[in-house]
């Protein structure tokens, strides 16, 4: 531990650090921006909730997890300079990061490239963490970051490190599904599946790829128990080469090897045809032979049509079929929560959905807070969507309202459920 007067480690100047303004609320509270006076070495001040300072065997077991943390130099994961005790509070002191966590983030739909960025700086940097034994214990919107160029951050590792192993209860502000994912590594690995999923369906990325990429994830993890975050992004940054070089996957067309007419094998002669009374010999054999001919006809009908004849038939433009629906999970919360709104419908035809999310939690009745547009590419075989968004909302009084999701293209039409948060200052 470091109080104010201390160094800090990577810069050899004694020196202080003066607190400055409030950035935002992360998952444990205040986060603000600070500088290390001898140096002006700009950092970020996470605040560190009494309750957990308090708490039995916690601030001996943060500064081992923090002590192995900060030996990490892995872009994805930001730089921990210092625990200090400041005004009589506790700090995590760290390097500003580039990224924004995604439950706070304005959603910019990343394209291929960018979403292949983020899946493997997110999936390098927890490599990097359990290369050093080290688990993170509660991956999820709020403590995932992303960046607009696709870059990725991983959050607050060394508070929820030290939580999960002293089974201390998480803040009611961080959004983890329950129950929660087992405290190991195999655990890290299918929290953050779920996150690479969310963040794949918000993307623009073709809805067959979000499909392989999702049932690949879940296979690796159901057939192998041993698999890793080096495992998940083979798999994923596979998939998107596939993708993008098709032809590269295509079996190699066979190349007959040329000799010279010396040396080439004869061929053997043509066999002698059928006679023509084999068929007389054998009336219900040659019956049969034509049933199963039939047969095989009307299956391969059957498979043109279903696969290929009958898509194009319904590739006109994009239509919605059925009515649009939105869940909410959770459906109320406390003073801080991370809202999950998912959206599904059935469509027709081929060509992209177009809309964006309103939220009027945290604001006065006459104002809303609106996503950009978002945009998902839909083929004809697809005849389904589904969208998801996450927000997180922190109040010091009770608010109601509601979650819409918007669609603007192919046709207008707007679906809204409504929302509550109950704190009682």
């Amino acid at each position: 531990m470091h109080d104010a007067s201390d160094s800090l480690p990577t810069v050899t100047s004694p020196g202080t650090y003066a607190r400055g303004t409030q950035l935002h609320s992360g998952s444990f509270g205040a986060v603000w921006s600070g500088v290390h006076t001898a140096t002006s070495t700009r950092v970020v001040l996470e605040a560190i909730p009494a309750v957990y300072a308090e708490a039995t065997g916690f601030l001996p077991a943060l500064a081992e997890h923090g002590r192995s943390y900060a030996e990490l130099a892995h872009a994805a994961l930001p730089r921990l300079y210092d625990v200090v005790s400041l005004d009589g509070q506790y700090f995590l002191v760290f390097a500003p990061a580039r990224t924004i966590p995604i439950g706070r983030s304005a959603r910019h739909p990343l394209d291929i490239h960018g979403f292949r960025q983020f899946a493997s700086d997110l999936l390098e940097g927890l490599t990097e963490l359990h290369s050093h034994s080290i688990i993170h214990g509660a991956l999820s919107p709020s403590t995932v970051g992303i960046a607009g160029d696709g870059s990725a951050s991983i959050f607050d590792t060394p508070m929820y490190s030290t939580l999960r192993s002293l089974s201390l209860q998480l803040p009611e502000s961080v959004h983890i599904p329950e129950p929660l994912p087992p405290y190991s590594m195999r655990g890290d690995c299918e929290s953050v599946c779920k996150v690479l999923e969310e963040v794949a369906i918000h993307s623009a990325l073709p809805a067959a790829l979000i499909r392989t990429l999702t049932a690949n994830m879940n296979s690796l993890l159901a057939q192998n128990q041993s698999a890793t975050a080096a495992d998940v992004r083979g798999t994923i940054l596979e998939d998107i080469r596939e993708y993008l070089e098709p032809e590269q996957y295509q079996k190699s067309p066979h190349i007959p090897m040329t000799m010279n007419d010396s040396t080439k094998t004869p061929e053997p002669p043509p066999s002698p045809p059928a006679s023509a009374t084999t068929a007389a010999r054998h009336p219900v054999r040659t019956a049969l032979m034509g049933f199963l001919i039939v047969i095989v006809l009307i299956a391969l009908f059957g498979t043109l049509w279903l696969f290929v004849l009958r898509p194009m038939l319904n590739s006109g433009k994009l239509a919605l079929a059925s009515a649009v629906h939105v869940n909410v999970q959770p459906s109320s919360g406390h003073c801080s929560a991370t809202f999950t709104a998912t959206g599904t419908g059935s469509t027709t035809g081929t060509g992209t959905l177009t809309y964006h999310w309103v939220d009027t939690l945290n604001t006065t009745p006459q104002e809303s807070t609106s996503s950009p547009d978002l945009h998902l590419h839909i083929a004809p075989q697809d005849r389904s969507f589904r969208v998801i968004h996450s927000w997180t909302v922190t109040t010091k009084s009770s608010l109601s309202g509601s979650i819409t999701l918007v669609i603007t293209a192919p046709a207008s039409h707007a679906s809204s459920v409504p929302v509550h948060l109950s704190c009682t200052p």
